[in-house]
């Protein structure tokens, strides 16, 4: 049943969540090629007044395609997180909560449907951010059209961070990985705690009781994120140093991948802690009624 569920899910999103990945591809694209204009004219010996009219306009017009770039993971976000409430909380829910299945079940398949659209549209961004470095730089004389310098940009940065620390390269590359799901998971469970705490509460409203709750528990986290770090940094810090002045290379690489270990664990087990409490919620304090 699950399956299903996901797949219809996934189906509500995806007849919109194209649009969005179109936006993000082809805003990179128009604001890296009207860049590179504005720059041809800028370099020109003597542009006359209409020529820098129209640099002033592809420039401005060039910003707005890189904010609808960083913007289009907006409509990715709305998209889900519609469908978890008007699948729960409306009165939808009468009619989903009827289904032979059970919460728990539902629930999952709303948060691997986040998550995989989350995931989606990162790749989106990741490829339009390479499309907008390869194609901002102008070609020099006599090479081809496209430049492809920022691969050797990435290639050279590789290289020195394998020279640097080695194989702990791949070590700190998969913690990193695992820091930005768990932190993903983090922000999902988040938004649905939000939701779900504010549709139980509030009758009218529904949408601002969502944000108040979002922002003071995005503060909460913030100064408890704050004071946490200050006491383990005032307790550990000065043992942590002096251990890295006295360890080997190994070790010392071995020690700030169990911090980001450390860390890992506690984003995962705070994002646990929101999911559950969530569930807990769903199960126990949802009446429709």
């Amino acid at each position: 049943m699950f399956k299903k569920l996901l797949k219809y899910d996934m189906r509500s999103v995806s007849k919109y969540w194209w649009i969005g990945a179109a936006i993000s591809l082809g805003a990179s694209v128009m604001g890296a090629l009207l860049m590179r204009f504005f720059m041809y004219i800028v370099d020109s010996e003597e542009p006359n007044t209409f020529l820098i009219l129209i640099g002033i306009f592809s420039m401005i017009v060039a910003i707005l395609c890189v904010l609808a770039v960083a913007l289009s993971f907006v409509l990715t976000i709305v998209l889900v997180f519609v469908r978890f409430y008007k699948h729960f909380f409306t009165d939808e829910g009468y009619l989903t909560f009827t289904l032979p299945a059970s919460r728990s079940a539902l629930f999952l398949s709303k948060t691997v449907n986040a998550v995989i659209w989350y995931s989606l549209h990162f790749v989106v961004l990741a490829v339009s951010i390479l499309l907008f470095a390869i194609l901002i730089v102008p070609p020099e004389e006599g090479q081809f059209f496209i430049q492809f310098s920022v691969f050797e940009v990435i290639g050279d940065w590789l290289v020195a961070s394998w020279e640097l620390v080695g194989a702990w390269f791949i070590v700190y590359a998969f913690e990193a990985l695992l820091l930005a799901f768990l932190y993903m998971i983090f922000t999902i469970s988040l938004i649905h705690l939000c939701i779900t705490f504010g549709s139980i509460i509030a009758k009218k409203a529904r949408l601002l009781a969502f944000i108040g709750l979002y922002y003071a528990f995005s503060t909460v986290f913030s100064m408890l994120v704050q004071f946490g770090t200050f006491l383990v940094g005032g307790f550990m810090g000065p043992g942590f140093s002096f251990l890295l002045e006295n360890a080997a290379k190994n070790q010392e690489y071995a020690a700030y991948s169990l911090v980001l270990l450390i860390i890992a664990a506690v984003i995962g087990a705070i994002a646990f802690a929101l999911y559950s409490l969530t569930q807990y919620l769903l199960d126990r304090k949802l009446n429709l009624a």
